[in-house]
């Protein structure tokens, strides 16, 4: 009976610990887990995209309702080979599209839109088609929120 008990105990163990794990990993990229950062992405859009095409450029908005700053800091998608924070700046008349590899600032209590002539997401080597009404799935990473999901929706514009 005793080495029943034991077992029994050592199962519920397992199965809690194996909840935990798991819950946890469902949290990562969780906007809760900073107090004052709650991170919520919206409008996210991209053209449609061919494969072997070199590049491409995907806008979205980023609504910070906390109150603490947070930071995008880069994006990941398995469809393209690489992401890159970019900005199209006007400097002498001139407009020209610079990186911005320490990220975009997002203020607590307000949102940073990505648009056409200023913040945007540079899509490198695209792998895979999105066609019209497809999507991209890309993940940003920011310095507070952790890893954020996003499916971003291609259209013409």
């Amino acid at each position: 009976m005793r080495i029943e008990t034991t077992l029994q105990r050592t199962f519920g163990v397992v199965v809690i610990l194996f909840a935990c794990a798991i819950l946890g990993s469902c949290r990562k990229g969780s906007t809760e887990s900073v107090p004052g950062v709650s991170i919520t992405i919206s409008d996210a859009h991209t053209r449609p995209l061919t494969k072997g095409e070199p590049v491409g450029v995907a806008y979205l908005s980023i609504h910070n309702s906390g109150g603490a700053p947070d930071r995008l800091l880069s994006g990941t998608s398995p469809t393209v080979e690489a992401i890159e924070l970019h900005e199209s700046i006007t400097e002498d008349g001139v407009v020209k599209m610079v990186a911005r590899p320490n990220g975009f600032a997002i203020k607590p209590n307000s949102s940073f839109v990505m648009k056409p002539g200023g913040a945007h997401l540079m899509l490198f080597d695209i792998k895979e088609e999105v066609p019209a009404s497809g999507s991209l799935e890309l993940t940003l990473e920011f310095e507070h929120a952790g890893a954020i999901n996003v499916d971003v929706r291609a259209e013409e514009f």
